[in-house]
């Protein structure tokens, strides 16, 4: 049986990802224009928008390796070392 697949949290971190630009956009906009309530409004939204995607990064994979795909957060064993000597070329 396959792993499961994180698409579902990489589509939503791109809908979070155009709120959180729209969002940062808009917020300058109001801004500039003195409308600073609309412009504060904005800011919030963007800045749940960036709180969202840094709670779903941990369950996005980013490797091919299909033992390891899936969603949930990723431990790794031996920490930055290991990672680095997985990285060499051999």
């Amino acid at each position: 049986m396959d792993a499961p697949s994180d698409l579902p949290y990489a589509l939503s971190c791109v809908l979070l990802g155009s709120i959180g630009i729209y969002g940062v956009l808009f917020a300058t906009g109001f801004v500039l224009y003195g409308r600073f309530l609309l412009g504060g409004i904005c800011a919030v939204i963007a800045t749940a928008a960036l709180g969202g995607i840094g709670a779903l990064w941990p369950y996005l994979s980013f490797s091919d390796d299909s033992d390891e795909a899936g969603p949930g957060p990723k431990r790794r064993e031996g920490g930055e070392e290991a990672a680095r000597h997985e990285a060499e070329p051999v």
